[in-house]
């Protein structure tokens, strides 16, 4: 086991275990994601890079853990939760995250991801659920997504399209800008 993920996990805060029970709960973490996607298309410059994003991250992380079946390493850790059944690498928590990050560097709302990423990535490994490498792999798959997503945006995202998407959108979510 790596030194980093050892240290991360070794640490014992009771307010930041609570927190992180509560970003390990996929159902808040879901509720969590939409709430901040429908925020995002409102005021995000790159809506549609990000909703791109999220979709090839989403195919990324789960195809590579299918790939690459790397167990959990909550034994080693000391999980401070229960050890999820599903394979460790890549993180998912992380590659959805920071498929967040990357768009949201060209606005201002970066000063709100940013935060919120470095806390789900530490998060996940301070928990014992992830190591350092995992949501390693996790912010390069998002990363990997974004590159992507920027090509295909520029490269096949007619305008035309873009307004009928927008024109099917509920008004309070349309973008504004």
């Amino acid at each position: 086991m790596d030194f980093i993920s050892t240290y991360i996990a070794s640490l014992n805060y009771p307010w930041f275990t609570w927190v992180s029970s509560l970003i390990a709960n996929d159902f808040l973490y879901v509720f969590f994601i939409i709430i901040l996607f429908l925020l995002s298309v409102k005021y995000m410059k790159k809506w549609r890079e990000l909703t791109i994003t999220i979709l090839i991250s989403l195919i990324l992380f789960t195809s590579l853990k299918y790939i690459v079946k790397e167990p959990r390493p909550c034994a080693q850790l000391n999980a401070k939760l229960s050890c999820p059944s599903s394979y460790s690498f890549p993180s998912g928590h992380s590659s959805i995250i920071n498929a967040f990050l990357f768009p949201s560097l060209y606005d201002s709302s970066a000063f709100i991801v940013a935060p919120l990423s470095l806390i789900i990535m530490f998060s996940r490994v301070y928990i014992g659920v992830h190591t350092f490498y995992d949501v390693a792999g996790g912010f390069i798959v998002a990363f990997i997504s974004f590159l992507l997503s920027s090509f295909l945006v520029k490269r096949f995202w007619p305008k035309e399209i873009e307004r009928k998407i927008v024109s099917l959108l509920p008004k309070f979510i349309r973008p504004i800008h």
